[in-house]
């Protein structure tokens, strides 16, 4: 794999652990919350857990991508995470508020 390569997935491996290290929190601070918002916020984290999966899988296959397989699956891997991005912003605001209503 080349450095250019290396660099752009460094780029999103960072980030990706920073998400992951945030639903760990959200997730104790659920155990604070009412019922109901407990079931939104599981419902929330559970999805956002499926579509971070879903991401790892594609940055492992393009790891191991050759040089001519690379751009084609650079295509699915930003696929998905244009996917964890968009929920990931989702969320943040729904947990957000949610948050906010068991204060």
């Amino acid at each position: 794999m080349k450095e250019k390569q290396r660099a752009y997935l460094a780029k999103y491996q960072a980030r990706l652990e920073q998400w992951e290290a945030e639903l760990k929190k959200r997730k104790a601070k659920a155990a604070e919350m009412a019922a109901d918002l407990r079931i939104e916020h599981a419902k929330q984290t559970d999805d956002l857990e499926r579509k971070v999966v879903k991401v790892r899988a594609h940055m492992t296959k393009l790891q191991q991508a050759g040089e001519d397989a690379w751009e084609a699956m650079k295509e699915g891997f930003e696929a998905a995470w244009e996917d964890l991005h968009s929920a990931w912003e989702k969320a943040k605001v729904k947990l957000g508020k949610a948050a906010r209503k068991s204060a």
